[in-house]
């Protein structure tokens, strides 16, 4: 029994040395991709995901713009969305973001501030 944990703890160990911290496999075929997928939660902008390669680029690499990517392959071509310093540094840090979003840009005319006092 025991060399069986021992056995599972090391193949583990051999495993998280093959994945890099950048969510891919190193010279091996991937078979999911661990992404931080944007929710559009002010509180809660990404949760960690780890679907499937086709899943990855068929559902979110091109139609979820915010999601944050590192690179895998694809078909013999390789992706990434937002792996940029920032996109980096929000997946190391577990997709939580080290500093707060820009909040999205209003469009149209600004909104109109009125000072406390106004009865109008």
């Amino acid at each position: 029994m025991k060399v069986r944990v021992l056995g599972r703890l090391l193949i583990g160990a051999v495993a998280l040395g093959v994945v890099g911290s950048a969510g891919f496999e190193a010279g091996a075929q991937q078979a999911h991709v661990t992404f931080c997928h944007a929710t559009g939660s002010r509180t809660n902008p990404y949760v960690m995901i780890s679907p499937s390669v086709s899943g990855t680029f068929h559902g979110h690499y091109g139609q979820h713009e915010r999601d944050i990517i590192p690179p895998f392959d694809y078909q013999g071509n390789t992706y990434s969305l937002n792996w940029d310093a920032d996109g980096r540094a929000t997946f190391n840090n577990g997709c939580v973001p080290l500093k707060a979003p820009v909040p999205p840009q209003i469009k149209g005319n600004p909104p109109v501030v009125r000072p406390a006092n106004f009865t109008g």
